[in-house]
């Protein structure tokens, strides 16, 4: 792999991350340890991707966080959320 072909693959990996797109970024660099000499750098990718794994599972999973359940910028759907109930009803 020349330069350019790596510059063009970190611009890849840097956009993946500002987009969010975290699986593909790990997935770029993946490919790019690959033709690395160092055995640790796809070690640590693989680490990060078994952290990656457990932030997932824990929030969409086991985590109960009430702060995730909003919704920015609508505010017609973040009424949605929490709607007002005629007497005698209310949410549990």
């Amino acid at each position: 792999m020349n330069y350019s072909e790596l510059a063009v693959k970190h611009q890849q990996v840097v956009q993946f991350v500002e987009e969010n797109r975290i699986k593909e970024a790990m997935d770029s660099l993946g490919s790019l340890a690959a033709y690395c000499v160092n055995r640790e750098l796809s070690l640590q990718l693989d680490t990060h991707r078994d952290t990656y794994r457990s932030m997932l599972t824990y929030s969409f999973e086991l985590g109960d966080d009430p702060e995730k359940e909003q919704v920015i910028g609508d505010e017609e759907a973040a009424r949605g959320l929490n709607p007002t109930y005629r007497a005698p009803w209310k949410l549990l």
